[in-house]
C-alpha cells in the first residue's frame, strides 16, 4: 500500500451498499458543486437498461445540493417525465481513492458523512449540441424546440412547489432516442443543486447564484430569483444556438460588465435575431418580479406560435449530423 494517493474526484473509487460499483467521474465541461459519477449496478437482476449517476456532496452540510436534489426528486415522483428516478439515497462516511490497483481511505473524512444520490436517466445533454453542430449554430425550429422542452420541464418543477435558479444547458437533456416528440415533452431537468422551495419570501439581498452565462440579469442584482427568471436564462439558451455566442461570452468573469450588458440585452443583435415571440415572453418576464407568477400555459403557446410560423406543415426534420452523433453524445 502506497502513501499518498490524490484524493481527488477521478481517484474515487468503490461501491455504495454493496451493490453500487463507482465507475469513473462523468466528463463534465463545467464544474459541479457536488460529485458525479457513473456508475455500476453490479446486482445480477439490477439496473442494466438505464444509466446510473452517483451525486455525492463534497461536504457534509445539511442543507446541501444534493440535498435539495433529493428532496425535488422525492417530491415530483412518479409525477412527471421531466425529472430522473432517484434510485438510493443516504451518507457516505468515508470515501476511497485508487491509483493503479490501489485503495486507500481518505485521510480526513467529513464528520457525519457525505450525502449521496443515486439516479438513473438516459438522455442527451442540451450542451452538447452546438458543439456537434457542423456550423456550431442550431437551426431555428430545433432551437425553439429545445426552448419549449426545457419551458415544460420548468413549468413541471413549478407545478411541484420550486424554482430552479441554474438553468443552463448543461442542466438540462433530451431523453434518447433524440425525436422530435422527445424533444418537445421528455425533456429532463438533470441537476437541482440551486433549486429552492417557491413561493418563497423574497430576501432584501441575496448572492448571486446560478451561471454569469445563463442567469437572468436579476441574478445580479442581487434580487430573490423566481419562474421568470428560470424562462429568461432560457431565452438567453436559444440566443445561443442561434447566433453562435451571447454577447457577453467573452467577458468571463467581469460580473459588472456582464450585467451591464445584460440590462440592454434587448439592444443587441442577439436579441433582435430571437422570433417575435420569444422577444415578447422576455420583456413580459422582465416586468416580473422574483415573487411574482408565471403563467406558463401563455409561454407555451408563444413558443409554438413561433415554431408554427417557421414550420406550419410540421415537416421539420431531426438534421442528419445530430442523429449521426446520436451515440456519442451521451
Amino acid at each position: 500500500m502506497f502513501e499518498n494517493v490524490d484524493e481527488t474526484p477521478s481517484n474515487v473509487c468503490g461501491v455504495i451498499g454493496n451493490r453500487y460499483v463507482i465507475m469513473g467521474p462523468v466528463d463534465e465541461p463545467v464544474e459541479k458543486v457536488f460529485m458525479y459519477f457513473h456508475i455500476h449496478d453490479d446486482y445480477p437482476k439490477g439496473e442494466k437498461e438505464k444509466p446510473l449517476y452517483a451525486m455525492i456532496g463534497r461536504h457534509a452540510e445539511s442543507y446541501g445540493p444534493i440535498h435539495m436534489t433529493i428532496k425535488v426528486l422525492e417530491t415530483v415522483k412518479d409525477r412527471s417525465v421531466h425529472f430522473p428516478e432517484i434510485v438510493q439515497r443516504g451518507k457516505i462516511e468515508k470515501l476511497y481513492f485508487g491509483s493503479e490497483g490501489e485503495q486507500e481511505a481518505e485521510h480526513d473524512p467529513q464528520h457525519g458523512g457525505r450525502p449521496f444520490a443515486i439516479i438513473k436517466y438516459d438522455a442527451t445533454p442540451v450542451s452538447v449540441l452546438s458543439f456537434l453542430s457542423p456550423q456550431r449554430t442550431v437551426p431555428t425550429i430545433l432551437a425553439l424546440m429545445i426552448g419549449l422542452g426545457c419551458v415544460r420541464a420548468l413549468a413541471s418543477l413549478n407545478r411541484a412547489g420550486f424554482v430552479h435558479r441554474f438553468v443552463t444547458p448543461f442542466n438540462f437533456a433530451i431523453t434518447n432516442p433524440l425525436t422530435k416528440k422527445n424533444i418537445l415533452e421528455k425533456m429532463i431537468i438533470t441537476d437541482f443543486s440551486a433549486a429552492l422551495p417557491w413561493p418563497c419570501k423574497p430576501r432584501i439581498f441575496v448572492p448571486f447564484i446560478g451561471s454569469y452565462r445563463y442567469s437572468s440579469v436579476r441574478a445580479h442584482w442581487g434580487r430573490e430569483q423566481g419562474p421568470s427568471d428560470d424562462i429568461i436564462s432560457v431565452i438567453y439558451m436559444i440566443a445561443e444556438m442561434l447566433h453562435g455566442k451571447l454577447p457577453w461570452r467573452s467577458l468571463n468573469d467581469e460580473e459588472d460588465r456582464i450585467c451591464y450588458i445584460k440590462t440592454y440585452f434587448y439592444k443587441t443583435n442577439a436579441f433582435k435575431k430571437l422570433p417575435r415571440q420569444l422577444r415578447q415572453i422576455y420583456r413580459e418576464m422582465l416586468s416580473k418580479t422574483g415573487s411574482a407568477p408565471v403563467d406558463f400555459k401563455s409561454v407555451i403557446e408563444q413558443f409554438k406560435k413561433a415554431i408554427d410560423s417557421r414550420d406550419h406543415n410540421n415537416k421539420f426534420q431531426i438534421p442528419q449530423w445530430l442523429l449521426c452523433n446520436e451515440s456519442s453524445a451521451h
